[in-house]
């Protein structure tokens, strides 16, 4: 095993996304994936550099995550990253094609705001997610998972700028309040794509026409659902009926996908009420912000959990 100057060296030599790894995995396979990135990229277009630079880089970080294809979450990920781009899709149509009587939470028009975000911005991060779903639809997953994260990204951080300059001091609960509905549950989409190693993907022809109609089935779920009235219980209910129907899939881990997929959906849309709600009936500020955050917070810690499950022995499986 080679350490000190001579290591360093060594490392300093590899590509960027190479040195990413974990030591242990440099030392054993870093010249190999060294000399593969060098025939890949060797002549290739800027997209072709970025696409694989982003695969090694994902795989790297999920190494050093320990979401390798062996523990629990990484494969509930796999199984839910399909109904991510498909739900997240149909949620940033509705927001941004709008039906009559049709409201997404977090839009004042007055105030040039959409969806908890400046209209332009709104636009911009809703059509990302839209080029997300296209992206997988045409199997290109690497590009979907750019595409997702950049939106999410973008998403929590105009959240927290915006409100940070219309405030003249932005505390803890507050800040933790604002991005509930809006921003971190974006970033659990984001997070369940990150962590779905490409080798359990589902790629068929299958699971890539149903993309479409899960969307466009979200889409009607979420403009009627954001209308005063019984109906706007419809996204809870579907939630709950797609979960069920989920136990009747094959693999036991599809529930929990599911629900994790479908989890932000219900984030967005009822959050701030549920806030609202409670500081009306009289229950303080921040107990109201930590109430509403528990849904998320079991998210987290559900994943954590599912993480520490699988065999202590890493895979490497393929990037992306």
């Amino acid at each position: 095993m080679s350490t000190g100057p001579h290591s360093d060296r060594e490392n300093g030599s590899l590509p960027l996304p190479v040195r990413l790894y974990p030591a242990s995995y440099r030392r054993a396979n870093g010249a190999e994936a060294a000399a593969t990135y060098a025939d890949v990229t060797e002549g290739a277009g800027l997209a072709v550099r970025a696409a694989e630079a982003a695969g090694l880089t994902g795989h790297a970080l999920r190494m050093r995550a320990g979401l390798t294809s062996d523990r629990t979450f990484p494969r509930v990920a796999a199984l839910a990253a399909p109904i991510v781009v498909a739900v997240s899709a149909g949620l940033s149509a509705a927001q941004l094609f709008r039906v009559a009587d049709s409201e997404p939470p977090g839009t004042l028009d007055g105030l040039g705001r959409l969806a908890g975000l400046p209209t332009g911005w709104a636009w911009g991060t809703g059509l990302l997610m839209l080029a997300v779903l296209l992206a997988a639809v045409s199997g290109r997953w690497t590009l979907a998972k750019v595409l997702g994260c950049s939106a999410a990204v973008a998403i929590l951080a105009v959240r927290v700028i915006w409100f940070s300059a219309h405030m003249a001091e932005m505390l803890v609960s507050m800040l933790t309040a604002i991005v509930l509905d809006v921003g971190l549950p974006q970033v659990l989409w984001a997070v369940l794509l990150v962590a779905a190693p490409k080798d359990l993907l589902d790629d068929s022809p299958r699971t890539r026409a149903t993309l479409p109609a899960v969307a466009v089935g979200t889409y009607a779920v979420a403009t009627i659902g954001w209308r005063e009235g019984p109906l706007s219980w419809l996204p809870l209910f579907a939630a709950l009926v797609a979960v069920a129907l989920a136990f009747n899939h094959r693999d036991r881990l599809f529930p929990a996908a599911v629900a994790l997929a479908v989890l932000p959906l219900l984030l967005i849309t009822y959050t701030s009420e549920l806030s609202s709600g409670l500081i009306l009936a009289g229950v303080t500020y921040d107990l109201a912000t930590l109430v509403s955050g528990i849904p998320l917070l079991g998210a987290a810690v559900a994943i954590v959990l599912m993480n520490r499950r699988g065999r202590r022995g890493s895979t490497a499986p393929s990037t992306g």
